[in-house]
C-alpha cells in the first residue's frame, strides 16, 4: 500500500510539471493616451502618455490577485504640456502589475503599490492604471488611462473612457506561448524506479498469497 501510494504521488507530480503553463502567450502591448483633464482643474496636463510593456497572459483564465511577475520590459513616458509646452516627467514608483477577467476580456495595468486599477491622488503618489478592451482580439481598445504625479499635489489625471480612436490607441501583438516548466532531469528515471517497485511488490504478493 505504501509503496503505491508513492507512486500515485509521483505520478501526480510528474503531470502538473507537465501541464504547467500550457496555454499562458506573452503579449506585446504598445499603447498611448490623450486629451486629459485634470481634477481638480488648473493643472496643466501633458499631450499625450505613451508607453509599452510585455504580459504573459492566458486570456482563458482571470487574474483577480495583482500580479507582477507576469510583466515586462515596462515603460511609460510624457510628451510636454499644451499650450505652454513644459517637459512632464512621468514616474511610477511602485512594480507594475495587472489583473484580467477572463469572461470580458479587460486588461487592467498599472503600479502595484495600491492596485492595478487604483491610483491615489491625495497625497498625490508616482502611479497610473491603464485599462484595455478585448485585449485578445483583433480590435482592441485602449479604454481609459488615469494617472497621479508626486510633484502635481492633490490632483489626477484621466482621459475619457469609451475607447475611442481621438482619446489614445493600443497595439497588441502575441508573441507566442511562454516557455513551460521543464520537467526535473531525475523525474522521469524516478517515476521508472518507483513502476518497478509497485510491480515486484504486488509480485511478492502474489506469491504470498495462499493457494
Amino acid at each position: 500500500m505504501r509503496i503505491r501510494n508513492y507512486l500515485l504521488a509521483a505520478l501526480l507530480l510528474g503531470f502538473g510539471a507537465a501541464g504547467a503553463s500550457a496555454t499562458t502567450i506573452q503579449y506585446h502591448v504598445a499603447f498611448g493616451a490623450g486629451n486629459f483633464t485634470a481634477v481638480p482643474s488648473g493643472a496643466e496636463p501633458p499631450i499625450l502618455v505613451t508607453g509599452a510593456f510585455d504580459v504573459d497572459v492566458d486570456v482563458g483564465a482571470s487574474v483577480t490577485t495583482d500580479n507582477t511577475s507576469g510583466l515586462h520590459n515596462t515603460s511609460i513616458t510624457a510628451l510636454p504640456t499644451f499650450p505652454s509646452g513644459n517637459p512632464f516627467p512621468f514616474q511610477v514608483d511602485s512594480p507594475w502589475s495587472f489583473i484580467y477577467d477572463a469572461a470580458t476580456d479587460i486588461l487592467i495595468v498599472g503600479g502595484s503599490a495600491h492596485g492595478s486599477g487604483t491610483i491615489q491622488f491625495s497625497p498625490a503618489e508616482n502611479d497610473f492604471y491603464l485599462q484595455i478592451h478585448s485585449f485578445s482580439t483583433a480590435t482592441p481598445l485602449m479604454w481609459q488611462l488615469g494617472f497621479a504625479q508626486s510633484r502635481i499635489p492633490d490632483t489626477q489625471f484621466y482621459n475619457p473612457a469609451g475607447g475611442a480612436p481621438a482619446d489614445g490607441y493600443v497595439f497588441v501583438t502575441a508573441l507566442g506561448p511562454v516557455a513551460t516548466t521543464p520537467l526535473p532531469a531525475g523525474l522521469p528515471l524516478f517515476l521508472t524506479a518507483l513502476g518497478a517497485m509497485g510491480v515486484a511488490g504486488w509480485r511478492r504478493k502474489r506469491s504470498g498469497a495462499p493457494g
